[in-house]
């Protein structure tokens, strides 16, 4: 009975280890499957894209300088105008009325100043008459009586300079009220179209303060040089520089492409908060000036453009999803910053193994990425997929997909 039971114990035993053993062996036999693709020489662009707004190089908002009832209007939106052209009448009914007061109180002050200067000058001789009778002596005169008509001239030069700055005071106050009243006439600014009218006639405009934002009456912009004012993410912004080639395409004009380039790069970012999370998205404002702009388009109208940032004519390139970061230091003694310990490269097929080789790259295209150092061209690598690429290692051993094999027999 105790001998059945060991052999029983025996069996089970060379049973686990075969298991055992078997599971090693096949795990140590396990290839991956791979997609492969080769390096291939060819040329790159790189661009970077956003969108933005189509606007005039040069536009104008007039808003009103003073309050008042709009009386007049006569401009529609689209109307061609040219530099100091009527626009629109303000109700002038007050303006003319603090003019007609300002020049009374001028006349007044006039009046008032002739009035103060007749009698400094009658008060000017009898203060001389006399002095000289009190300098003469022999008692013509009391000393009070010639101490009061001193005064009396002293206080009347007084009131003409009082008068003087009164003249000075109503001039002021009537150039103001002839200012005034000359912005109720409103005009052109500059030539161009009128591309908003934002009131009607019987309306108030309402001038500007602190806190408030005045009333804008009508908008005239030059049509003739129209440019994109895109928002490039902050990631792309380092690789834009001024006169680089864009190419702006519009939601309006479907199949029409317009060229232009980058005539200005925003200094300033522009902050915004996303709509679906609190995190900030920052943009920078690149404009692109567009060369043919043509009479079609119009301010606001929604752009989508793409900045050419670099060009290689004839450059080594891989897919862009073949590129891997490793670590490269282990067996290495010392401490490494991350930066020299991990390292971008691909895989290459060499002998049904994935090796890893380390390489330097330069500019990305949309679905390659250039190869300055590390490759010679036409060599297999590894390129997925994504999951593959995440968990391959150096050295691991690896076969083409079947489906990817067949792919690469009909290249050849």
């Amino acid at each position: 009975m105790k001998r059945k039971k060991l052999w029983i114990i025996l069996i089970l035993i060379v049973l686990v280890g075969a298991s055992v053993a078997f599971y090693v062996s096949k795990n140590r036999q396990k290839v991956t499957e791979v997609q492969v693709d080769k390096v291939k020489r060819q040329e790159l662009i790189s661009r970077v894209t956003a969108s933005g707004k189509i606007q005039p190089k040069k536009k104008v908002d007039i808003s009103a300088s003073i309050p008042g009832k709009i009386v007049r209007l006569a401009v529609e939106e689209g109307d061609q105008v040219h530099e100091g052209d009527f626009l629109l009448q303000i109700d002038p009914a007050p303006y003319e009325a603090a003019v007609a007061n300002a020049k009374a109180a001028q006349s007044g002050a006039r009046s008032e100043l002739e009035s103060a200067r007749a009698s400094l000058k009658q008060a000017d001789q009898t203060y001389r008459r006399k002095a000289k009778m009190w300098e003469d002596g022999g008692g013509l005169i009391s000393q009070d009586e010639y101490e009061r008509s001193k005064t009396d001239f002293d206080v009347l030069q007084a009131r003409v300079r009082s008068a003087e700055h009164a003249i000075e005071q109503s001039d002021a106050n009537l150039a103001r009220a002839q200012d005034d009243l000359s912005k109720t006439r409103v005009t052109s600014p500059m030539t161009g179209i009128v591309v908003r009218r934002a009131v009607e006639e019987g309306e108030v405009a309402v001038i500007g303060t602190m806190n408030n934002a005045g009333t804008v009456l009508l908008t005239v912009a030059d049509l003739s040089v129209m440019q994109a004012e895109l928002e490039v993410d902050e990631s792309d912004i380092g690789n834009i520089q001024l006169g680089q080639t864009g190419t702006i395409t519009v939601d309006a004009f479907p199949g029409k492409k317009f060229q232009g380039d980058v005539t200005e790069i925003g200094n300033s970012p522009i902050v915004k908060n996303t709509a679906t999370t609190n995190q900030e998205a920052t943009d920078f404002k690149v404009t692109i000036t567009l060369r043919s702009p043509g009479a079609t388009l119009r301010p606001g109208l929604t752009a989508d453009g793409e900045i050419v940032t670099a060009t290689r004519s004839s450059c080594l390139t891989v897919p862009i999803q073949a590129l891997v970061i490793r670590d490269i230091s282990k067996g290495k003694t010392g401490s490494l910053s991350k930066e020299e310990r991990e390292k971008e490269g691909v895989f290459l097929m060499q002998n049904g193994k994935a090796i890893f080789k380390q390489v330097k790259t330069g500019i990305m295209g949309e679905m390659d990425i250039e190869v300055k150092e590390g490759l010679n061209g036409n060599e297999e690598i590894v390129t997925g997929t994504y999951q593959t690429l995440r968990d391959l290692k150096d050295g691991d051993p690896v076969k083409i997909k079947k489906e990817d094999n067949k792919q690469m027999m009909k290249k050849a």
